[in-house]
């Protein structure tokens, strides 16, 4: 800008959130440190601290991309690829009310975050998955797959953080 162009204090805050929009990033899922907590027989029980299970990353990470006892089933992708244009189009709209001055950008990314949360939590429970072994059927007492305690579908969230963090995860 010349010398004389000032920005007005509108102006000014409306840089500030474009700049705090451009230097955060949304990370969608889970969190490592929560213990996965199992079922047994299909009553719930509370684990003791010695029998808690593992990291429930590593759960939904195995789930995801398939091991050798389990088969992928890839709520994570699904949601990108059923949900990507629509995450989008209405990340999109969401940026429109930070530039018409109703939202900050805070507002916005957490908007976003919990959009999305919700999009890959849907899919958890609806996704197209291949069902449950029989033998999983018989200790659940469900076909559907990934639904047992609802721990792994309630655990997903979102954060917000500075842009690059954690890319080399």
């Amino acid at each position: 800008m010349a010398g004389h162009d000032k920005l007005t204090t509108d102006g000014e805050k409306l840089l500030r959130e474009l700049e705090e929009l451009t230097s955060k990033q949304i990370r969608v899922g889970i969190q490592r440190g929560e213990k996965h907590k199992s079922k047994q027989s299909g009553k719930r029980r509370k684990p003791k601290k010695d029998d808690e299970g593992p990291d429930l990353v590593d759960v939904a990470l195995w789930n995801e991309l398939g091991t050798d006892t389990i088969p992928s089933r890839p709520f994570l992708a699904q949601t990108a690829d059923q949900h990507g244009d629509e995450i989008k189009d209405n990340a999109v709209k969401m940026v429109e009310q930070l530039l018409n001055g109703r939202w900050t950008a805070k507002d916005t990314l957490n908007r976003i975050g919990v959009m999305t949360v919700g999009f890959v939590q849907n899919q958890i429970k609806d996704g197209d998955f291949v069902p449950n072994a029989p033998s999983t059927v018989r200790m659940k007492q469900s076909e559907q797959p990934l639904i047992d305690t609802a721990q792994l579908r309630q655990s997903i969230r979102h954060k917000i953080c500075p842009k690059g963090e954690d890319d080399d995860v």
